[in-house]
């Protein structure tokens, strides 16, 4: 009973945290911080691929995280053309670097579902707010996922097969939760788009009424329903 109640705290929390990022001057400023973020990997990757040049078999050098799935056919010859100082570079990068852009990005797709069932669904945002904590979730796998790419970096040439077996599913499991997010939000933008009128109506209601008034008001008419 405890557990659930301090869940219901938590996730309450962490609505009122996320909902002033939903605006959308905030929401921009956070998509400048991605894009910040995205054009420093891309010099450095950059940066790397003309120090090291291609690989024996002429393909180009790419984070280990760019991929999906790790098999050791493709990842072991990439970690050994690195070599010893490239290797601690990139170990680098997915403590710094990375270690922010999961962090940017989770708060920056959370806000903007939530951004998107205040626009689509503002009358069942109680129910279902919890939603937008999923990009999360891939964070915290992407996280899950950087820490054991450190240690691939590190540990490099002794890999044992469990670490691949956790770096290649986190690595899984963070890209099958892009694609879905991807889903999530192409659902949202439809939604916002064929209840418009809808939504225009109880915003208007809301700004008529006061928000407090009326959103108890629409309560009591489903409960009498």
């Amino acid at each position: 009973m405890n557990s659930s109640k301090n869940k219901v705290k938590f996730l309450a929390r962490a609505y009122f945290f996320l909902l002033p990022w939903s605006r959308p001057k905030r929401l921009w400023a956070l998509a400048a911080l991605l894009l910040l973020i995205f054009l420093s990997f891309q010099y450095l990757i950059s940066h790397w691929q003309a120090a090291l040049g291609p690989l024996a078999s002429g393909e180009e050098i790419q984070l280990l995280d760019a991929q999906f799935g790790l098999k050791s056919q493709e990842i072991i010859p990439l970690l050994a053309h690195l070599g010893p100082v490239y290797r601690q570079d990139q170990s680098y990068l997915y403590m710094s670097l990375d270690l922010i852009y999961p962090l940017a990005y989770g708060l920056f797709f959370s806000a903007w579902l939530l951004f998107l069932l205040q626009n689509s669904f503002p009358r069942y945002l109680g129910s279902l707010y919890q939603l937008c904590f999923f990009p999360f979730l891939i964070s915290i796998t992407d996280l899950l996922e950087n820490i054991s790419f450190i240690l691939l970096l590190w540990r490099y040439p002794r890999l044992p097969a469990w670490l691949w077996s956790l770096a290649s599913f986190f690595n899984q499991a963070k890209w099958i939760g892009v694609n879905l997010l991807l889903i999530f939000l192409l659902l949202g933008y439809i939604a916002r788009w064929m209840n418009r009128v809808e939504v225009a109506e109880f915003k208007a209601m809301q700004k008529r009424f006061g928000s407090k008034n009326y959103n108890h008001y629409t309560k009591k008419q489903d409960q009498d329903v």
